[in-house]
């Protein structure tokens, strides 16, 4: 049964209850360990030469491959928690012993992909004459940020298919990473409107998060995240069972009631 999403957003508040903190700390990891590859890429790999803008652009490749592996440890850690299972911070090593090479497979299709549409506005930043007067260098870096918005937005659209892999993954850790694909877009299928809307309707709030100097992501993020692994739970069809599991329980519990007060 598709839901309202905002319907699937009050189930990810009621599965975030009580693990707020611990999903929000485990993705400000995931985020510091980002920050220092990229300050390690900048430190190793300073100025402009060719030689150095590649060999970055290798570097943050391999450790964005690697974040990979960790990111779906928080997926992993998110399932748990929507699904009413126990969940740690250790949890965020998790694919690392079952079977990360899928989970590298997906990371670099996806990255290759979302490199492939932002390597022209890479090029045309390489090229950017900042000896140029002060208009044109206004000129020229508004139409690189025009580009490289529509190469993310393309990105986004190009991926979208696939944006299932990492969960399914992780919930068959025999899948490989060509079935994972497969079934995403299968999943997706009729749903993409869905998923485009459930990602616009957090605009409000990403806006409020930017203006509180990204401070406010902290609580937004996981909101974000859990609302996405309920739409994930909802398209394999696992709400529904729940739903079916709980109304069962409460037929059973009532049906006792009224036995033992007869």
């Amino acid at each position: 049964m598709k839901r309202k999403i905002s319907e699937l957003k009050a189930l990810a508040r009621k599965s975030l209850d009580g693990y707020y903190a611990l999903l929000a700390g485990a993705l400000v990891l995931i985020s510091f360990l980002s920050g220092i590859g990229g300050a390690l890429s900048v430190m190793l790999f300073q100025g402009n030469s060719m030689f150095n803008l590649v060999m970055s652009q290798i570097f943050s490749l391999i450790i964005s491959v690697v974040m990979s592996v960790f990111s779906a440890g928080v997926y992993y850690m998110f399932l748990n928690v929507s699904r009413g299972k126990k969940t740690s911070m250790q949890d965020v090593t998790y694919l690392f012993y079952h079977h990360p090479d899928r989970i590298i497979v997906v990371s670099l299709i996806v990255t290759v992909v979302q490199y492939l549409l932002m390597l022209p506005s890479m090029i045309m930043n390489y090229r950017m004459d900042v000896s140029a007067n002060l208009l044109e260098v206004l000129q020229q870096s508004l139409l690189v940020s025009l580009v490289m918005f529509v190469g993310i937005v393309v990105a986004q659209l190009v991926t979208m298919p696939i944006a299932f892999g990492y969960y399914l993954l992780i919930d068959d850790v025999e899948m490989n990473a060509t079935d994972a694909l497969k079934k995403s877009m299968q999943m997706m299928k009729g749903n993409y409107g869905r998923y485009i809307y459930m990602q616009l309707s957090f605009l409000g709030l990403m806006i409020l998060g930017v203006l509180t100097l990204y401070v406010g992501f902290i609580w937004i993020m996981p909101y974000m995240q859990m609302t996405e692994i309920e739409f994930y739970r909802e398209i394999l069809g696992e709400l529904d069972e729940s739903e079916k599991t709980t109304t069962s329980f409460e037929e059973n519990w009532q049906a006792d009631t009224c036995n033992a007060e007869g």
